[in-house]
């Protein structure tokens, strides 16, 4: 705490036990009396430039001075109230204090923690968050994250058989799209991407996307937006176990189990699961499966100490993937075979965070990840007539190690009625080691960013921001001996207009870079199918980024609310990274620069929540434009999206009913050379019903719920495309595979 407070002087704030007969008790309840868990609470005195801090325990209690007339802020740790100013200026009769906090509606006004040192309504903020919550993810039956994302605009996730899922936000590839696991960057990206897929469900707490570049927080890749996966963490007292089961017509067989237990200051939590699909093939006659075989195996830990004044967790996760990728059946004047290729992926991720309240308005979180990644390629030619297999040969064959170390602290200020501000560091460590990868060298980074929120009046907010980044790999020398190369200096602003209770305005302007991977500046491939080149020349992707976004959020009485935003995201990026065809005798690809991509959009959503029911109706508007070079014509396309998903319950058998839709028009993509292409238009339907018992198992209710569902109702398969040529990855089709079609499912939750 001594640096801290050396940088930035000494706090007007005491921590104070006041004497039993010079103080008061004071009672913090919810609407009904119960007691809201252990709160912070800051006494500031009227007229005195002091403030005086505090903790509750667990009942909600603690003796404050009787220094009244006082204004007293509540800030419960339990996210389900409101962090509430009182103001105070007499004793009850009964010579007891009690305040009574308002639950918060998370439906209206959720919570979102990405890019702040404290959680925080999405309704303060200065970013456009959407958040997805535990509960409507258990609602869809979603299994992975891409199957949740597949369900909201302004996303759009496609699928490739053997790379998995891939990700596109306003526009933006997913090269440009940054994902974190509780503020970890992941790694292991494949053509730029992060398989979502590898991402299993049930532990997840909400899902934050953050639309807009994020790059002075949280640095590359972050150019148009982030998607921030945050875990569940053992907060319930006492122990607590679930079982999951699920089962689909399509070939899916899972199983997952979790359980809790918290004593006190501590609190640990576990999960295992499996996922197994057997494929599923669209043409039986074929030895190619058009959905491939995967086994997954992930499990995980993590121990959580919460004192007064902070919060530390301790975490470590394991994935494991098998693919099997069969070829189809070759011939020849002596037998019959054909290839089959095992892909195997394992994920292991340790993470440390604290969250240290170093006083009633100033908090430091601090972070440290360690993550791992291996992806092993191995390849037979197995004889169809015998049944044996051999190894083919050792160019094949691949093995790629993807190792990162990742420390980043925050500190920042809050409760200040007229400026707050943050600071923080990040430093990064990547290597990446391949058959494929020559002349590698390790990425080094190490970034100082700055933010402050200036309350100009009560009802304006203005927060200026900037990221300095030093480099070994790619920018301006520092100096002609030094093996430090300086970033883009990366700046940015906010801004809010609250122009009432219920009705917000928002917008930014902001640079984002993002920097050229190690894969890209290395990669080198050759052989009888592939001749893929890295650049070592190649220079960071730069953005320009403009939002606005009108938002009203409003929760009426009787449980009612509603929600209307509109979002409005213009992107210009130079020095887009491609990998380019330069030689097509030679099939000769290389990663390069090229010109200028343009996107910018709209998007209105539209979410209405009743007594028992609830719809939200959205829709994406996104124009792309392409100028590959200075000498050629810029060419631009359209494409949009519609959303509706609606929620029935009734309460009484505890049913509910759940109908999500999405509509994705047809959609244009481009490659380096100048040419385009083009895929038809497709919707799809999810229909799922789920009912929960109360099962009597002695003197204990055991909550059993069960989950009945149908995917993709209009049985969509494949869908045409128009222009596609082949690339290193694929082969040129004028049909894409969407879905393996229409799917039944059963689910069973367990909680004990």
């Amino acid at each position: 705490m001594g640096l801290p407070l050396a940088i930035f002087g000494q706090p007007k704030f005491v921590e104070k036990r006041a004497a039993s007969d010079s103080s008061l008790q004071l009672n913090i309840v919810n609407s009904q009396g119960q007691v809201v868990g252990l709160c912070q609470v800051t006494v500031h005195p009227l007229g005195n430039p002091q403030s005086y801090w505090f903790q509750t325990d667990s009942l909600s209690q603690v003796r404050i001075p009787h220094m009244l007339p006082s204004e007293i802020e509540v800030v419960p740790q339990n996210l389900a109230y409101l962090n509430q100013l009182f103001t105070v200026e007499t004793v009850p009769a009964e010579g007891e204090i009690t305040l009574t906090l308002t639950k918060r509606d998370e439906r209206i006004d959720p919570i979102s923690i990405t890019g702040a040192v404290n959680p925080q309504a999405i309704s303060k903020t200065l970013y456009s968050v959407e958040v997805i919550s535990s509960k409507k993810i258990a609602a869809m039956g979603a299994q992975s994250v891409d199957a949740v994302l597949q369900n909201q605009s302004n996303i759009n996730i496609t699928q490739d058989a053997v790379l998995g899922s891939r990700v596109q936000l306003q526009g933006m590839s997913g090269a440009d799209v940054k994902i974190l696991i509780d503020g970890v960057p992941m790694i292991g990206r494949l053509n730029g991407n992060i398989d979502l897929s590898q991402i299993p469900t049930h532990q997840i707490d909400r899902i934050e996307i953050v639309e807009g570049p994020m790059s002075v927080i949280y640095g590359s890749d972050a150019i148009g937006g982030l998607i921030n996966i945050i875990s569940k963490k053992p907060d319930q007292p006492g122990l607590h176990l679930d079982a999951h089961a699920y089962g689909n017509s399509v070939g899916w067989r899972n199983f997952d189990a979790s359980g809790q237990w918290r004593y006190k200051n501590w609190g640990i939590s576990g999960f295992a699961g499996r996922q197994f699909s057997y494929g599923y093939d669209m043409d039986p006659s074929t030895r190619l499966i058009d959905w491939r075989p995967k086994t997954k195996i992930f499990s995980g830990a993590q121990l959580q100490y919460r004192a007064d004044k902070a919060e530390h967790q301790w975490k470590v996760q394991h994935f494991y993937e098998k693919l099997t990728d069969r070829s189809n059946a070759e011939s020849n004047l002596t037998s019959v075979g054909g290839y089959t290729n095992y892909y195997y992926t394992e994920r292991l991720d340790f993470s440390h965070n604290s969250l240290i309240h170093l006083g009633p308005n100033c908090d430091l979180n601090w972070q440290n990840s360690a993550n791992f990644y291996n992806r092993d390629k191995v390849s037979y030619w197995r004889n169809l007539v015998t049944g044996k297999q051999n190894l083919t040969g050792p160019e094949d064959q691949d093995t790629t190690l993807n190792r990162q170390l990742n420390s980043r602290a925050i500190l920042g200020s809050r409760g200040s009625h007229r400026l707050n501000w943050l600071t923080g560091y990040e430093a990064n460590a990547e290597t990446l080691s391949s058959h494929r990868i020559k002349g590698l060298s390790p990425l080094y980074s190490i970034a100082l960013f700055a933010s402050a929120e200036w309350h100009i009046r009560s009802w304006w907010q203005i927060r200026p921001s900037a990221r300095w980044a030093l480099n070994n790999q790619f920018g301006r020398a520092l100096s002609s001996e030094s093996p430090w190369n300086i970033s883009p200096f990366i700046p940015s602003i906010q801004s809010k207009w609250q122009i009432s209770p219920h009705l917000t305005l928002r917008g930014s302007a902001a640079k984002a870079f993002r920097a050229p991977s190690l894969k890209e500046l290395y990669f080198l491939f050759v052989d009888i199918n592939h001749n893929i080149h890295g650049n070592t020349q190649l220079q960071p992707e730069l953005s320009d980024n403009y939002t606005a976004t009108i938002e009203y959020r409003h929760s009426f009485a009787s449980g009612l609310g509603a929600v209307f935003k509109t979002n409005w995201f213009y992107n210009n990026v130079d020095n887009r990274i491609e990998l380019a065809l330069l030689d097509q005798r030679y099939n000769y690809y290389q990663y390069i620069n090229i010109g200028k991509l343009q996107t910018q959009g709209l998007t209105p959503q539209f979410e209405y929540y009743g007594a028992n029911w609830s719809t939200k109706l959205s829709g994406t508007w996104v124009r792309s434009q392409i100028q590959i070079d200075t000498s050629s014509q810029q060419q631009g396309w359209n494409s949009v999206q519609a959303v509706w998903n609606l929620e029935y319950n009734w309460p009484s058998p505890d049913i509910s009913a759940n109908v999500y839709t999405k509509f994705n028009g047809q959609q244009r993509g481009f490659y380096s050379n100048g040419s385009t292409y083009s895929i038809e238009q497709f919707s799809m339907v999810d229909v799922v019903l789920a009912k929960t018992w109360q099962w009597q198992a002695g003197q204990q209710l055991i909550p059993i719920s069960v989950q009945l569902g149908c995917n993709n109702a209009l049985g969509v398969r494949r869908i045409g495309a128009v222009g596609l040529f082949s690339t290193p990855h694929n082969t040129a089709s004028q049909n894409l595979n969407i879905s393996p079609g229409r799917s039944l499912f059963l689910a069973l939750k367990v909680t004990l």
